[in-house]
């Protein structure tokens, strides 16, 4: 019996050796790979199985923001004038001046109009008075308190004879009065049932400005360091040895009135082309950019570290005849060719997902048109203009001389991949385009501003509000006003004068249609497509969601909930 026992436990030990020496065997018959597999599957069961059974405890890990870091974004472009009153042309000076500044209120994420520096407001009966209510806890960035005094002087600036930006006849019939500090009172006689969504305008402070010619305000050094209320605050700005900004820094505003960001500094780095910031996103020497090219979008949606946001603008590209700069242009039949001539199918494939066709200026996505009926329309024009090509180089002669238009471009991809689509297309006409492209500075200061081209291609946003005031009105003829085809139409005018005072939907975009009418029977314009805004950014940057979204700046409205810090922590229900 003692020597069974014996047997039976040694019988046991080697079984353990056995399985011991069996275990071995598996494991060193894996390979490294498979091994490291059974490990993780291993960790990844005892985590899930951990965080069920906390779960039923009712204790979940939590993942939230805490303030700090930078974040750096790539413009294209240059800062002109980062003064609410005369930025409206430029999405790089309104992008920085809707940090920086502050409205009396403001669209929130759905389009709303919310309170900003207002506290709250009241209307009368009758539609005609605005009652403001001023918060008493903003201030300024140098320290002073924002005061009625401020608002009542900023709204005045408009109002002025001298003043020529592209708010001019927005507020000039009505009365404003600040009958204590904290208090604006606005008298529109004219009952315009959106006044309150004007007042967005970022408000300037009085003790800066106030000693200034309004004619001088436009030229002023102090429009490019701006001092506002707004959620960030200018700190410096870099520049190179020709003058030329290179980036811009902006930091949170400590003594911001409502919620205060997370993110503790903005750089805003300025660059010359698209190129470079398809560069800049790739080397990771930026966190996101403001608007992605077509071309960039192609190379780099399928980086994983980087998320779109696509928007359709309010707005339309289109091409704008000086009249002034060529006789021929003066003819709408010659104008009428262009409209007629141009494959926009062509031109919203090539955009690819950043483009859609637009025949007019405010209705969306429409259909190709016939092109070979168009074409051929087109070259009936031509032959009752009796114009002929007489020397056999492929360019029609009219007048006495060969039929050449100048089209002046800013040198971004896009607007090179459509120029070159519209050159090829005349070309089949026997028109020669000659494409002039020219950086962001220099096609704002040398084109743009002195109306200095025969043709230009460039894009127009005229807002949830449809204000095409600052783009048609022949008050806008002349920098810094938006009307860049020199259109003086006494009918448009009156129009668009009629537009900004009525208050029935109905009535606004009759006369709205009436516009587009005119428009399109003079040929003023060729609208092309209707623009498609891509965001990118570096998915280290959190809190982003698609907001609602009319202009570039819109995307930083709710700017307030992005971070780059976070932290976890238990969270028990």
């Amino acid at each position: 019996m003692k020597r069974f026992l014996v047997d039976k436990k040694n019988s046991a030990k080697q079984k353990i050796r056995s399985a011991k020496h069996n275990w071995h065997g598996i494991f060193a018959s894996l390979y490294l790979r498979e091994s490291a597999v059974v490990v993780l599957l291993f960790l990844i069961i005892s985590i899930s199985l951990a965080t069920i059974y906390l779960k039923q405890l009712g204790i979940y890990f939590n993942q939230s923001p805490v303030s700090g870091g930078t974040y750096t974004e790539g413009i294209v472009g240059q800062p002109q004038s980062l003064n609410p009153l005369y930025s409206q042309g430029s999405s790089v000076d309104r992008s920085i001046v809707s940090l920086v500044y502050s409205g009396l209120v403001k669209i929130d994420k759905h389009g709303e109009i919310k309170p900003d520096l207002a506290e709250s407001w009241d209307i009368s009966e009758d539609k005609t008075k605005y009652t403001i209510h001023l918060k008493k806890n903003a201030f300024w960035h140098d320290g002073d308190q924002v005061l009625s005094e401020d608002i009542l002087f900023t709204y005045s600036v408009t109002q002025d004879p001298d003043y020529t930006g592209p708010l001019k006849d927005q507020f000039k019939d009505v009365s404003i009065e600040a009958p204590d500090d904290f208090t604006i009172i606005f008298i529109d006689t004219k009952k315009d049932i959106n006044f309150i969504n004007k007042l967005t305008l970022g408000i300037l402070p009085q003790h800066r400005w106030a000693t200034s010619l309004v004619s001088d305000i436009p030229y002023l050094e102090q429009n490019l360091t701006p001092i506002g209320s707004g959620i960030f605050s200018f700190k410096n700005a870099s520049t190179d040895e020709s003058g030329k900004i290179i980036n811009i820094t902006l930091e949170r505003n400590n003594r911001f009135y409502s919620d205060k960001p997370y993110i503790e500094s903005i750089i805003l780095k300025f660059y010359q082309n698209d190129q470079e910031i398809k560069n800049a996103l790739t080397k990771k020497e930026i966190d996101g950019s403001a608007d992605i090219d077509s071309t960039s979008y192609r190379d780099l949606e399928n980086i994983n570290r980087l998320r779109f946001y696509s928007y359709p603008e309010s707005g339309y590209k289109a091409i704008f005849f000086n009249q002034d700069k060529s006789q021929l242009l003066a003819n709408k039949e010659i104008r009428k060719i262009f409209y007629l001539s141009i494959n926009k199918a062509a031109i919203e494939n090539e955009l690819y997902k950043k483009a859609k066709i637009s025949h007019d200026a405010f209705n969306d996505y429409r259909e190709p048109l016939d092109q070979n009926k168009n074409i051929e329309e087109a070259k009936i024009i031509l032959s009752t203009l009796q114009a002929k090509d007489d020397n056999n180089d492929g360019i029609l002669e009219l007048n006495g001389g060969k039929i050449t238009f100048a089209l002046s471009i800013n040198s971004d991809e896009e607007s090179k991949t459509v120029a070159k689509i519209i050159k090829e297309n005349l070309k089949q006409l026997g028109i020669e385009i000659l494409v002039e492209e020219k950086n962001s500075t220099e096609f704002e200061r040398d084109v743009l501003s002195p109306r200095n081209y025969q043709l230009v291609l460039l894009g127009q946003n005229y807002g949830a509000n449809k204000n095409l005031y600052p783009f048609w009105h022949s008050t806008q003829l002349k920098s810094p006003g938006l009307n860049f085809s020199q259109v003086t139409s006494k009918r448009i005018d009156v129009l668009l004068e009629n537009y900004l005072v009525k208050t029935d939907s109905e009535e606004k975009q009759k006369i709205l249609e009436t516009i587009n009418k005119i428009i399109l029977e003079e040929n003023y314009a060729v609208f092309l497509y209707k623009p498609i805004y891509v965001y990118a950014t570096d998915k280290k940057i959190k809190g982003l969601t698609k907001n609602y979204f009319t202009f570039p700046e819109n995307r930083f409205i709710e700017i307030e909930k992005w971070y780059i810090n976070s932290k976890w922590s238990f969270r028990f229900n």
